[in-house]
């Protein structure tokens, strides 16, 4: 959080949230001694865990540092939320406390997934676990909507993940949703997208709904983790210094262009405000890289954009 200073304007300043006998002396030991200057303390006394009930725990601590985070941008004392909390409590929190943008029915999550052909947005991963063919319609065009003016890429493909590329591959809805999307003419819709083409350079937007873009996100996370690991006991088990080296500098570089840090945070997309989700296991750097999404997501406009094309 510290470092995101570097991306501040004048008159800037972050807002950090939470118990302050504990955030104070830390920021005063981070040797930045003039971060009064550009950082506001809001106390909070309460704290939501990870394993937490969303609904049971935001209506039960209302002193989290997630609740009053929320509340404060709601209010219009801060303009965007990062949080790298319970996912879940945050959704919900933002959906309380602030209206959805108008014409939106559900929100939905978009993350950002690094693949050597560009970044692709996949929506939605966790928001809406039952989706309609219209909700799957307006995470096309708000995930459309950031592809192009916070991660810049120019009129993004968007695809429908299926279990074929054939039209008549997919549950009801995603025929449906299919439907919508090719008759929707602000989109640059490509057709169905079957998993494995999510790092083939397929499409620059994914929708699906947020129980199968979860099911995604997760096994990305997994599988990655896992054979980067089994190469690296592969290599060390032929007893060749050498080789071992050289594998586990490319297995470095390779988990650095894969990184979830370097995009930052997840936003929520179709709620009256700006709130990114950032991964639990963020370093500074995601932290950095979050605050910087939320700045581009207000400088670029996003929600006036979505809403114009949803007001069609």
């Amino acid at each position: 959080m510290l470092d995101a200073r570097a991306l501040l304007d004048p008159g800037d300043r972050i807002a950090l949230i939470g118990d302050e006998a504990i955030l104070i002396p830390q920021l005063n030991d981070s040797g930045v001694s003039d971060w009064p200057e550009f950082i506001d303390v809001y106390p909070a006394s309460e704290r939501i865990a990870m394993n937490e009930s969303p609904i049971d725990a935001i209506r039960t601590k209302p002193d989290s540092s997630l609740v009053v985070m929320v509340g404060l941008h709601a209010a219009g004392k801060i303009d965007a939320c990062v949080s790298a909390g319970n996912t879940g409590a945050f959704a919900a929190a933002s959906s309380v406390a602030m209206r959805r943008l108008k014409g939106v029915q559900r929100v939905g999550i978009a993350i950002v997934v690094p693949t050597l052909h560009g970044p692709v947005v996949v929506c939605d991963v966790g928001a809406s676990v039952s989706c309609r063919p219209k909700h799957l319609h307006q995470y096309a065009i708000m995930a459309s909507v950031f592809a192009e003016r916070v991660t810049r890429v120019s009129h993004p493909r968007v695809g429908i993940l299926s279990v074929g590329e054939e039209d008549s591959k997919g549950t009801d809805v995603v025929k449906d949703a299919r439907k919508l999307l090719k008759a929707d003419s602000s989109l640059n819709f490509v057709g169905n997208i079957e998993s494995r083409d999510l790092f083939r350079g397929a499409c620059d937007v994914l929708v699906c709904d947020g129980f199968v873009g979860n099911v995604v996100l997760k096994l990305i996370e997994g599988l990655g983790e896992s054979i980067l690991t089994d190469v690296v006991q592969n290599i060390k088990a032929e007893n060749n210094p050498d080789a071992e080296a050289l594998a586990i500098k490319a297995v470095k570089t390779t988990q650095t262009k894969y990184d979830f840090n370097d995009y930052g945070g997840a936003p929520l997309l179709g709620i009256e405000g700006i709130c990114m989700i950032t991964h639990g296991a963020s370093n500074a750097r995601g932290i950095t890289n979050a605050i910087r999404q939320a700045k581009a997501f207000s400088q670029y406009q996003v929600n006036d954009r979505i809403k114009s094309l949803l007001g069609r």
